[in-house]
């Protein structure tokens, strides 16, 4: 009895690592034996050195931020201001979301769940593109919520083209109204916005599920952010929450520095002597999104938080990021002076996935 489900239980953890591996571009052939399906790791020359205030010198490396992030903020900025049907199409943006949904129903296989006939929630729906797709496939009603707000950048650069395009609707609207073309009136009809964070979002029915996809970094008060989603769950409901936190390399998305673990090695204080001494132009920007769009939460916190918001915990998987092989002991001693809760497997991290039950 005992060794079946010791085999049971083995068959369980090879399926989530299978999912998890895939998303991540491993491939895994056989037992313990994985493909890396990458480039290889490339050598940066140093151009510079930036000096602490502690006076700690680090070598800035020519390349390594646009190797970690090759897009800019004002590149997307440009890029995704009018999502047209053209950019829909080009962007694949609802290609991309299908294979998201693929790995999230793969998940909840494993545990034995599913969404159909069943209410869905998005949390940072953004375009509504996988909030349509649970719709489309098979859950009873589907909602999305998103603050218009967040894409304010994206709104003003538009309207410096094109001053009527968001004259009666907001980006997010625009742009969840033109996916939305893609899918069929019975989708459309059960599939509902909401302008709203989730820390106060006080909808009219309580779901079956809760999603998040690349969001979770982003939420500031995630204990409260928690707390409302086992408030606003069925009994026995279930989240998923797959995200990207600060502390990984590129953790900073578009703002990470010429070095690696920038944005965690430095203090507040150093890292905007940094912006003003490397990205003047752009330095009160960098600082807000830096500072005020992405939560400096730990995978400890993380478990903490969902425990205490009254979750069971079914899944807490940390995706490290086999890619680089550029954290070392200076680097890591460095980043645990400014958050002394810090632990090697927060800076190793890939992305995160962790999926909780009410």
């Amino acid at each position: 009895m005992l060794s079946t489900i010791a085999n049971d239980t083995k068959v369980l953890i090879k399926k989530i690592i299978k999912i998890i591996f895939s998303g991540l571009g491993f491939e895994i052939k056989k037992k313990s034996k994985i493909k890396l399906i990458s480039k290889a790791l490339v050598s940066f020359e140093k151009y510079a050195v930036f000096t602490t205030s502690a006076g700690t010198q680090i070598d800035l490396l020519k390349g390594y931020k646009n190797y970690i992030w090759p897009e800019s903020f004002d590149e997307m900025i440009k890029s995704h201001s009018i999502p047209n049907e053209k950019f829909i199409k080009r962007n694949k943006i609802i290609i991309k979301n299908n294979d998201r949904l693929k790995k999230i129903s793969d998940l909840l296989k494993i545990f034995g769940f599913n969404y159909f006939n069943k209410n869905v929630l998005e949390v940072g729906c953004m375009n509504g593109s996988l909030t349509y797709l649970f719709s489309d496939n098979g859950a009873k009603l589907a909602d999305g919520i998103d603050l218009a707000e967040t894409f304010d950048v994206e709104e003003k650069y538009a309207m410096s083209l094109n001053p009527k395009i968001y004259k009666h609707m907001s980006f997010l609207e625009y742009y969840q109204k033109g996916v939305g073309k893609h899918f069929d009136n019975q989708t459309v009809s059960k599939t509902r916005f909401f302008n709203s964070n989730i820390e106060s979002y006080k909808p009219d029915v309580l779901y079956d599920y809760i999603f998040s996809y690349a969001t979770f970094e982003h939420l500031m008060n995630p204990i409260n952010a928690l707390k409302n989603m086992y408030n606003i769950l069925k009994k026995g409901g279930v989240c998923i929450h797959i995200y990207h936190p600060f502390f990984c390399e590129d953790g900073a998305h578009f703002d990470c520095f010429d070095f690696p673990w920038g944005h965690v090695r430095l203090s507040e204080k150093d890292i905007k002597k940094y912006i003003n001494q490397y990205w003047s132009e752009d330095s009160e920007m960098m600082s807000h999104r830096l500072f005020n769009t992405i939560n400096r939460m730990t995978l400890a916190d993380l478990r903490t938080y969902s425990l205490s918001a009254g979750f069971e915990i079914l899944l807490l998987q940390n995706n490290y990021n086999l890619h680089s092989n550029r954290m070392d002991e200076k680097i890591f001693w460095q980043s645990k002076e400014i958050y002394n809760n810090l632990c090697l497997e927060d800076c190793l991290s890939g992305s995160v996935t962790i999926v909780l039950k009410k």
